[in-house]
């Protein structure tokens, strides 16, 4: 058996009804994996969240992001990534901090 990364999946499992802080765990993930969910960016200038609707955004690595499970079915919701995992050293963006009222806040997962 060859390993190819190109062909790598990673399973990621919400809750029904609540909310979940995700990140992509493959390089190049587009916000249509979360396609029928709840799907929020993180500004940190004034610290709100902003609903993604574009199924074309780019989760970008060490960026969290805020998604919904699904209350239709009743049961966890599935999200499936493809692609190569996001390996070896990644570089955060810059990170900046406001005395007003966004206070500069950041959320990072995967780190």
């Amino acid at each position: 058996m060859v390993y190819d990364p190109a062909k790598t999946s990673y399973e990621c499992y919400l809750s029904e009804d609540q909310w979940h802080l995700v990140s992509a765990p493959v390089a190049n993930a587009k916000s249509s994996v979360y396609t029928d969910i709840y799907l929020k960016y993180f500004t940190e200038t004034d610290s709100n969240w902003t609903y993604i609707t574009s199924l074309n955004y780019n989760l970008t690595s060490w960026k969290g992001f805020l998604c919904m499970g699904s209350k239709l079915d009743y049961r966890s919701t599935k999200v499936t990534y493809n692609g190569s995992f996001n390996t070896g050293d990644q570089t955060p963006p810059a990170i900046t901090y406001n005395s007003g009222p966004g206070m500069g806040r950041r959320i990072e997962l995967n780190r």
